[in-house]
């Protein structure tokens, strides 16, 4: 007689499916914390993008108001004079023309020395000399030594009249004028907010408060949170009694106090906040559909740029022997679409050649002691999101040919605002 074999019904888990089961979970986990960084990125990013617009409207609307963009409230940082206006006898023509400029109270309330052996130079938007190598350190004292980069168009940098420097009654510290500047640059539609632990209860917004001793009645101020800021580019159309002015919006604007005095050892030594790049191989830009460009600059640079960046491009239509305030130039924004290729660093093997990361070889303009084989340059292919865009493939040899396109990379951009104005008070 066979027994029958009684079986009973496991009521737990094995170890093994317990350290399975382990597994999966933190698998999961691992997934959902690596997205965490780049989900709170983004959500700045529209955050950002929301008071940005929001701002740059305001300050476009306000600049408007106070009637900013004329002649008798803009001093030159270079000669702490009134912009200059000069004549241009072009075409069989007399024309008064006006040089584009960059209206920036953060920098000219205390602008970084000037400094002799190096590519710096604050009067102008961006910070280098018109006569500035993009594809040699700018830290370097022979940045300057490629005749076919002079006469590069530039922006002056100014700032409003109502903040002396020196040599008047009204002569500001530079803690005052910092703190004047901070004032006008920084909106009430970035409000500084104290949210409290308990999310139940309302946040409050921060500000000054005083009291009128004759009335006794109180008032005050509401306070920025000092996160955002701008500045205002201005290109005036050549011929005409119009302009584009750009409202650009900055979030957290790296200060620039100094400049950098010897050779950089890393990029990150060299200035961050404006950089200047070399633009070859653009495909596209008819349309208005924007386009793609492979920028190209010194490898002693970052060359840090995602989607979402803004950049300004800019060339010489009327190329001059040397830089000219009223030369014909134009300057306009575009958005960084996507950004197609990591940067790459390469060495190049002649002084006038460049031969890219896909075999396509540019050709730029030599060096004056043939050291641009001694050196490396990153380059980075990007699409671009803006207007129309006319390109020269001349290659300059001096100045007076320099039709090349430049483009500044500017950190911390979240928002551009345009506008056509009249510069008619010039």
């Amino acid at each position: 007689m066979i027994g029958m074999m009684k079986y009973t019904r496991r009521l737990g888990v094995t170890l093994v499916e317990v350290i399975f089961s382990i597994g999966v979970i933190l698998i999961g986990l691992l997934g959902l914390l690596s997205i965490l960084p780049l989900a709170g990125h983004r959500s700045q990013d529209a955050i950002s993008l929301n008071v940005g617009a929001a701002m740059g409207d305001s300050v476009a609307n306000e600049v408007l108001a106070r009637d900013w963009i004329k002649e008798a409230n803009l001093v030159d940082l270079d000669t702490q004079a009134g912009i200059e206006r000069s004549l241009s006898a072009g075409g069989g023509t007399t024309a008064t023309l006006i040089p584009p400029f960059c209206i920036d109270p953060m920098l000219a309330a205390s602008p970084p020395a000037a400094i002799t052996n190096t590519s710096y130079d604050s009067d102008y938007f961006p910070f280098y000399i018109p006569n500035h190598d993009p594809l040699l350190d700018p830290s370097d004292a022979t940045a300057d030594d490629s005749p076919g980069f002079a006469g590069q168009p530039r922006m002056l940098r100014v700032r409003l009249s109502d903040f002396a420097l020196t040599g008047t009654s009204t002569t500001l510290t530079v803690a005052q004028r910092l703190e004047a500047a901070r004032t006008i640059v920084e909106s009430i539609d970035d409000l500084q907010e104290i949210r409290p632990g308990d999310r139940s209860l309302p946040a409050t917004v921060s500000g000054y408060q005083a009291t009128n001793d004759a009335t006794g009645s109180n008032f005050g101020k509401t306070l920025a949170s000092g996160e955002f800021s701008w500045i205002i580019t201005v290109d005036p159309f050549p011929g005409d009694e119009n302009a584009s002015m750009s409202v650009v919006i900055l979030r957290n604007r790296e200060r620039m106090s100094a400049f950098q005095v010897a050779s950089a050892d890393t990029p990150r030594d060299n200035a961050l906040a404006e950089r200047v790049a070399l633009v070859t191989n653009p495909v596209g830009f008819r349309g208005g559909a924007g386009g793609s460009v492979t920028l190209i600059s010194a490898g002693n640079t970052l060359s840090d740029l995602r989607s979402g960046d803004w950049i300004m491009l800019s060339r010489s239509t009327v190329p001059t022997t040397e830089f000219s305030r009223a030369e014909s130039a134009v300057h306009r924004w575009y958005r960084v679409a996507a950004v197609t290729s990591d940067a790459s660093i390469l060495t190049p093997t002649d002084d006038d050649e460049i031969t890219l990361s896909d075999g396509t070889i540019v050709t730029v303009p030599a060096t004056g002691a043939g050291n641009r084989t001694s050196t490396t340059v990153w380059e980075k292919t990007v699409v671009l999101d803006g207007p129309d865009w006319q390109f020269s493939s001349v290659v300059p040899g001096d100045a007076a040919t320099n039709s090349l396109t430049y483009a500044t990379l500017m950190e911390d951009v979240v928002s551009v605002t345009e506008r056509t104005i009249s510069i008619s008070e010039f």
